[in-house]
């Protein structure tokens, strides 16, 4: 409605209030002196929730065509145990099922999986670099199963260039949930960017047989954000040349370059508001 701004506004202090006192009371579960007692029973709980559902969900992230890396990654940060937990365990609690002592164990093992939650996320993010790192070099150049997911269907936008301007063009469209494949001509670019799990390609655009293999003619739009006036006259020539009626718009590097463009190659082009090294180009959209 029209007053969801407002009211975002108006419980948002309550809301951070009530998730703190949520924690506290999780952190009010974990008893020391039990975990000291029972060491091998807790840790084994911990162990035993964090490895099925860290397996459970990397098999589901699989099977929804996420990569190895990212799926890996998705299972240990949702590894931990949940706080319907408590309600559960609670409830059995109150039903006679589990004793107070199992209780309060479960409710320990629990609380201790959500306090690793920081460390399985670094660990997810380490693992999954090293994966992408040993990936052989196709990984790089889009003939592996990211790259084929994406240009099978026709609503996917090429972004062309990994720049400043590429990054921030790349994130709103991962706001919007549109898919993208870039395409970046420095292979030390491509390589940081792929390493991060993005769907940036090393490529150039000015090559018929590398436009053909990312199948730039099924895209819907292509977006050149390449800074060098040279270089993003040329990318341009070549897909125009390649694909007349093909959406286009393009970063220029001033008035008079925008207005060639567009009246030369019949392009949207536009020039930057904010040069490439301002710090607002480096902010998070969201």
């Amino acid at each position: 409605t029209k007053y969801k701004y407002q009211v975002e506004a108006d419980i948002a202090p309550f809301r951070g209030i009530l998730l703190g006192l949520f924690f506290v009371t999780v952190g009010f579960e974990i008893d020391v002196r039990l975990i000291a007692s029972n060491l091998p029973v807790v840790a084994s709980i911990v162990a035993g929730i964090l490895g099925i559902k860290t397996a459970i969900l990397t098999i589901l992230s699989l099977g929804f065509g996420l990569s190895k890396s990212t799926a890996i990654r998705t299972g240990l940060i949702l590894s931990q145990g949940g706080e319907f937990a408590f309600v559960a365990f609670g409830l059995a609690r109150s039903l006679g099922i589990l004793s107070p002592a199992t209780t309060k164990m479960l409710l320990t093992s629990v609380s201790l999986t959500m306090a690793l939650t920081p460390f399985l996320d670094e660990m997810g993010g380490k693992l999954a670099k090293k994966i992408e790192e040993g990936s052989d070099f196709t990984h790089y150049m889009g003939q592996d199963r990211d790259a084929s997911e994406i240009t099978e269907d026709d609503g996917f936008v090429v972004v062309v260039g990994y720049g400043v301007v590429g990054k921030v063009v790349c994130d709103l469209l991962d706001y919007k949930f549109i898919k993208y494949i870039g395409m970046e001509k420095n292979p030390q670019k491509a390589i940081q960017a792929r390493n991060k799990g993005l769907p940036v390609f090393f490529g150039d655009v000015g090559r018929p047989e590398v436009c053909e293999a990312f199948k730039i003619g099924k895209a819907k739009a292509v977006i050149v954000t390449i800074a060098e006036k040279e270089e993003a006259t040329r990318a341009v020539i070549a897909l125009r040349r390649l694909y007349p009626d093909k959406q286009i718009f393009a970063r220029a590097k001033d008035a008079d370059h925008a207005k060639r463009l567009q009246s030369t190659l019949d392009v949207a082009a536009m020039v930057p508001i904010l040069p490439e090294d301002n710090l607002l180009l480096t902010l998070p959209f969201g």
